[in-house]
Order: C-alpha cells, then structure tokens, then sequence
C-alpha cells in the first residue's frame, strides 16, 4: 500500500505503482466513493496491476492507502465493504497510527468504529508511525511493525 511519502510529485505514477506495472510487487488500493461514502475492494489483477484485494490461499489481504486525518471518518464504510468471512482469514493493510503510540504526532483515537472493523477484520497491519506496537496488549488484532531502519 502507498503511504503519505509514497504519493508522486512530479508525475501521475508513484515509485510503487512503477514498481507495480513491472510485477515486482502487488500494490492493493480500495476505492472510495467520496459520494456515496463507500469503498470498493476490487480483486488484484495481474493484467492491469490494479486491485484492492487479494486472495491467497484462505486468506483475504485488502490494501488502502494513505488518507490522512480523514482516516477515522471511514471505518464503518470499510466496515460495509470487507464480507465478515468464517473461513478466510480478513487482513486489512492501511497506513495510520494510533494516538498514543508517537508522542510527538497524533493519531487515531482507538474509537467504537475502529473496535467494530474487528468484526470484519481478523488481522490490521497498520504503517505510518516507526515504532513497533500490538494492540490491544491482551488479544492483539491492530499490528504496527515498525521501520526496518533507524531513523532518528
């Protein structure tokens, strides 16, 4: 998934998106529906390197990408568009972090909301903050893995 560092500047593809369009790696991105306030989970496809889900095995892994302060507002819409599954495996990759865990920048508040996706959602592999968490610390299903570099 693209985080807020992955955004293009100076072009209309991002380094992933290239990235993408060469087979090195699969870039998932649900879409929003500023409208109608949905999201849309389209399946990865290896022809247009597109898609906002892929399924491997008995697991489902959904892909979206930055969206800023605007990111605690679309929990339920992701809510809606991720199937509650009894036999696959729902991880949900975003980039945000959780209040809390960076004392020097916000995050999202854990809300009702947040808690609910959980319904849906078996695993949340989050980014965007460098240092590594489990949440909450009994029962984890929110996971942040950290920077694989020193960077401060």
């Amino acid at each position: 998934i693209e985080g807020n560092h992955d955004n293009p500047i100076y072009s209309a593809h991002s380094w992933m998106s290239f990235l993408a369009e060469l087979d090195l790696i699969v870039l998932l991105a649900g879409e929003y529906d500023r409208e109608a306030k949905t999201f849309r989970f389209d399946e990865y496809s290896d022809k247009t390197h597109r898609g906002g889900m892929i399924e491997i095995d008995d697991m489902c892994i959904y892909g979206l990408p930055y969206f800023g302060s605007f990111t605690s507002q679309l929990f339920p819409a992701i809510k809606k568009a991720i199937p509650k599954s009894g036999s696959k495996f729902n991880l949900l990759m975003m980039h945000f972090g959780i209040d809390g865990q960076d004392k020097t920048k916000p995050g999202v508040k854990i809300s009702q909301s947040l808690k609910l996706l959980h319904e849906n959602i078996d695993y949340l592999a989050l980014g965007h903050f460098h240092k590594q968490y489990a949440l909450p610390s009994a029962n984890p299903w929110i996971f942040n893995s950290g920077s694989l570099e020193t960077n401060d």
